[in-house]
């Protein structure tokens, strides 16, 4: 038996073990596999899961292949009716807006002039939908402040959404898939539009190359 059996370093039977350790996506493929007799029990635990790590994405936005080593892809669905497209056809709409970094310079500056311009006016048309911006957003927004407090007094009225593993795999597919890349951060905040299937709006043009996102310019 080699030191490197007995030592510091992992067989690859080791490196299985903490893959499904740390992924419930990879338990829900294996366990199955291992234990059929608990395969009710393991796929009714696998949906919760699911559900409860990303409750906006449980309608297959994201497939898990067989292969365990392999990443999530992102399954075909039909297009989302756009908000213009269904307020049209008289459809509810409930979605959440995700505003851009560009918005919310526009806003604060609306507040300092005591002004009721473009972007206080959106907030005011839709006061009863749920608003939120990403943590990207606050990061390039606070780049101007030098006092945290301020950042987290005028930021409160929102929900900051965090990044998260779907959001990083919908951030690569979507680079990946235009001939002209976004830049980091606007395709982490266009990726989180898609994955909380929100209206993005702001004042950046290169949103407008990204297929399915719905957004509104202001």
């Amino acid at each position: 038996m080699t030191a490197g059996a007995t030592g510091g370093s992992r067989g690859s039977g080791d490196n299985v073990v903490l893959t499904l350790i740390h992924s419930p996506c990879m338990i829900c493929v294996w366990l199955p596999r291992l234990f059929p007799l608990k395969s009710t029990l393991t796929s009714s635990w696998c949906e919760r899961e699911k559900t409860r790590r990303s409750p906006s994405l449980a309608s297959s936005a994201v497939c898990y292949p067989s292969d365990p080593l392999s990443p999530p892809a992102i399954c075909s669905r039909p297009r989302r009716l756009s908000r213009a497209e269904a307020l049209g056809r008289g459809v509810a709409v409930h979605a959440m807006l995700l505003l851009d970094t560009s918005f919310l310079v526009e806003f604060e500056n609306e507040l300092v002039h005591q002004e009721m311009g473009p972007a206080r006016g959106v907030l005011r048309a839709h006061r009863s939908e749920a608003v939120a911006i990403s943590i990207i957003s606050l990061g390039e927004f606070a780049e101007g402040f030098t006092d945290p407090r301020a950042v987290v007094e005028f930021l409160a009225p929102f929900r900051v959404v965090a990044l998260s593993r779907a959001i990083a795999w919908r951030t690569a597919a979507l680079q990946s898939s235009l001939a002209q890349r976004l830049g980091d951060n606007d395709a982490c905040i266009a990726a989180t539009a898609l994955a909380y299937e929100a209206t993005l709006i702001g004042r950046e043009r290169a949103f407008k190359r990204v297929p399915r996102l719905d957004y509104v310019p202001f």
